[in-house]
């Protein structure tokens, strides 16, 4: 959809933090899902499973915390110097989809729960909602802008939404407990992260 609204430059450097960024983090979610089906097979309790989902949800959410905050830290700038300067829009647009890589890992973790509980018509049904919206959305943005960085975090708020919505599906079906200290915490260390981007995506905007 992009290459039918944008040059190929900024197509190429999309493509370039594509690889560079949410294809590891799909892979390090991946790999942790891995893990996490193999004790849930063996988990004689619903008890059991709510526990094994806590504790693997609290190392994902560290491992989630990585990618976004090194890149409002100045990844983003790492990036534009490794790269080229000529690459220089890459940098913003790895700021645009660092959004995204909390909700990514987070979820996809956890999706083996479906296949334990044969609930695979429910990660179907927001597999789809994922599909429709994101590119429905950036369909609709490319649009309304010709700012690929208006256009990206559209998508990306979008898809954001969806993957928090499964996140939290799973863990309401682990019937997973959580207490308020955990659960400010982790409002709390999304929230600043997310603000901080947004933030940096303005300055962006009016730079």
């Amino acid at each position: 959809i992009l290459s039918l609204f944008f040059s190929k430059e900024i197509i190429g450097c999309y493509s370039i933090i594509f690889q560079f960024m949410v294809l590891p983090i799909s892979l390090v979610g991946s790999a942790m899902s891995k893990v996490y089906y193999k004790e849930i097979s063996i988990a004689q309790t619903q008890n059991e499973i709510a526990n094994i989902t806590k504790r693997v949800t609290k190392i994902t959410f560290i491992l989630s915390l990585i990618p976004i905050v090194f890149i409002v830290c100045g990844g983003d700038h790492f990036i534009t110097w490794y790269l080229g300067k000529k690459w220089e829009i890459s940098g913003n647009i790895s700021l645009c989809l660092s959004i995204m890589s909390v909700p990514i890992i987070l979820s996809e973790s956890l999706l083996p729960l479906f296949r334990k509980n044969d609930k695979q018509q429910t990660r179907f049904i927001f597999d789809l909602l994922c599909f429709s919206f994101g590119i429905g959305g950036l369909y609709y943005a490319c649009n309304l802008s010709s700012n690929i960085y208006l256009v990206l975090i559209t998508y990306v708020v979008l898809y954001s939404i969806i993957r928090y919505s499964l996140f939290f599906k799973i863990l309401h079906d682990a019937q997973v407990k959580s207490t308020f200290k955990e659960v400010f915490i982790f409002v709390f260390c999304i929230s600043i992260c997310n603000i901080v981007a947004f933030v940096r995506l303005y300055q962006l905007f009016h730079h």
